[in-house]
């Protein structure tokens, strides 16, 4: 914790075991985990695709999440997934392609604000 950067690796070496043994759970946390700690890396230290990165990890999450329904492992994450989630919706917006993406990220939104 604290050291965000750091994380990287292992949490590739994560993803790509779940994701081999098909454990679509597991991948879905693991790039949730991914998106946050990329997410956080402090301005000064972020390189340039940083924020890029987070997002496409918090895209693919997305995606596997639509057929498995995963909301709660988005909205347990607090508030800097919510501005996660705001900043994925506002760079999709007016992409129909990703309709349904924008619309879990206002399910996750709407749960964490009950």
């Amino acid at each position: 914790q604290g050291r965000p950067e750091e994380a990287e690796p292992l949490l590739a070496h994560l993803l790509a075991a779940a994701e081999g043994r098909r454990q679509f759970g597991k991948a879905i946390q693991v790039l949730v985990v991914q998106a946050l700690a990329l997410s956080q890396i402090p301005a000064k230290e972020r390189a340039q695709g940083d924020l890029s990165r987070a997002l496409a990890a918090l895209e693919r999450a997305l995606e596997l999440c639509e057929s498995e329904g995963y909301v709660r492992t988005f909205v347990d994450k607090g508030s800097e997934m919510l501005d996660l989630l705001s900043a994925f919706k506002r760079r999709r917006r007016g992409n129909d392609r990703n309709q349904c993406q924008n619309n879990r990220c206002q399910q996750c939104r709407s749960q964490a604000y009950q």
